[in-house]
């Protein structure tokens, strides 16, 4: 079955929207989310974020321009955010009819049947909330990983020996590969993740396979620095410092090919 799909990016907050079908050009440039509601509130909602920046700093509630969204009769929210360490935030958002899903496989199959099964929508959005039923993975989330992850100062080397015997635990060893060569460049971005993944071989039983996978994909999109889009310093380092030396010219080849095909801004000296 085909399905229609505008697909819209945006940065920091969904307040402004930007279009990335060249089929809508006049909504390319930018589009309020009240304009947004008034043209597609026949469509169903699916936003791809941990929610945060639907909430006020100072209140903890939904934002004020965010009673635009209750044009849209089906609304979701799928978050990257392990259902282990979801809270009042997930709590609050849910609650203003925004449905919270996981952004998992099984989050994915659970939009597909409230979405067509709206006439139950309660009873769907009261099961929904539950994290034990969002967890797809087999592994639990450490939530020692969401405790200064982004800190910029030095970690000292007995809990960075922490950090990373969890990192171990928590993701497969092909992932964890997948991981470290991530860290080789200083922004993460899911397109750059999944460009990495691909380029990548390890060795297998059955032959050289990528790295990627859907499943680690998933299990690295909930790590912190996934979800912000930046790998500090000091976690970089010790990432690649870790990277098994069979993967490090494939990396840097894959990155290679990203930069030819997106050259940097004529302003900008590239070095």
């Amino acid at each position: 079955m085909n399905v229609a799909v505008e697909l819209f990016e945006f940065f920091n907050s969904p307040y402004r929207v930007f279009a990335r079908s060249r089929i809508n050009e006049e909504l390319r440039s930018g589009v309020d989310i009240d304009e947004l509601a008034r043209s597609f509130s026949i469509h169903r909602l699916v936003i791809v974020s941990d929610g945060i920046c639907l909430l006020d700093p100072l209140t903890g509630q939904l934002e004020q321009w965010g009673v635009s969204f209750e044009r849209w009769r089906a609304r979701f929210l799928l978050t990257p955010r392990p259902p282990e360490i979801w809270g009042p935030a997930e709590q609050v958002i849910n609650e203003t009819g925004l449905r919270v899903l996981s952004a998992t496989g099984e989050g994915l199959l659970n939009l597909a049947r409230i979405a067509t099964k709206l006439d139950v929508g309660d009873q769907f959005e009261a099961a929904q909330f539950t994290p034990v039923q969002q967890a797809e993975r087999v592994r639990p989330y450490p939530r020692r990983l969401e405790l200064g992850m982004l800190r910029q100062a030095v970690v000292p080397k007995e809990e960075l020996d922490e950090i990373m015997l969890l990192l171990r635990r928590y993701l497969r060893p092909r992932t964890f590969a997948w991981l470290t060569a991530c860290a080789v460049f200083p922004k993460v971005q899911p397109q750059l993740t999944r460009h990495i993944g691909a380029e990548v071989h390890v060795e297998s039983p059955t032959g050289y396979r990528p790295l990627f996978s859907e499943r680690g994909f998933l299990s690295l999109q909930c790590l912190p620095w996934f979800r912000v889009g930046f790998i500090p310093d000091w976690m970089r380092l010790a990432l690649v410092r870790r990277m098994p030396s069979e993967l490090r010219d494939q990396v840097v080849r894959a990155l290679h090919n990203v930069l030819e095909r997106q050259p940097p801004p004529a302003q900008i000296a590239a070095i």
